[in-house]
């Protein structure tokens, strides 16, 4: 039988093409890697917008936070923005948010929030009764009355003028600075 005595493996060119293939395959592929790595941030942040969201609902629920939120911050028609940080600090509606969020801080990691906070705009509107006419007959439909609440990404500097790119979660409302 003939075997062969200098078979040992692969030769050095055939190992340089197979790792230049390998290189160039990978810069295909990472940017196509980071898009979804950063679209995952994207959902990610507005996932913890919707939490705060809902968080807020929540704390406004209770009557005593209502109530106090009421009295310190809005009239009839009237808007309030302010960021989470600061509705945390907020009496019994930043201790009743605290507790249903569990947490602190919401961090937004995406490029698109660009380092921005947590910003939440409450626009309250007294509800009006029904306006009927001489013989009965309803004119003016009655409005219901309450909050209209968006939670957005604000500047860090601030706190309050939006950065766009992510979008909004809640009601859609006029974003303007105090």
């Amino acid at each position: 039988m003939n075997k062969k005595k200098n078979n040992k493996g692969f030769s050095l060119i055939e190992l340089i093409i197979a790792i230049a293939i390998l290189i160039i395959l990978t810069g295909l592929l990472a940017p196509q890697f980071m898009k979804y790595i950063e679209k995952s941030r994207e959902a990610k942040d507005v996932q913890a917008m919707d939490t705060v969201y809902s968080a807020v609902q929540g704390a406004l629920s209770d009557e005593t936070a209502y109530n106090d939120f009421i009295k310190a911050h809005l009239t009839v028609s009237d808007s309030f923005t302010t960021t989470l940080t600061d509705a945390l600090n907020d009496g019994q509606f930043g201790k009743e948010l605290g507790d249903l969020l569990g947490t602190n801080t919401v961090e937004l990691n995406s490029k698109k929030a660009g380092g921005g906070v947590v910003c939440i705009v409450f626009k309250y509107t007294e509800g009006t009764a029904a306006e009927k006419d001489e013989d009965g007959k309803v004119t003016t439909p009655a409005t219901y009355g309450g909050f209209a609440i968006t939670v957005y990404c604000g500047k860090a500097d601030n706190g309050h003028d939006p950065i766009t790119g992510l979008e909004t979660v809640g009601t859609p409302l006029s974003i303007t600075a105090p």
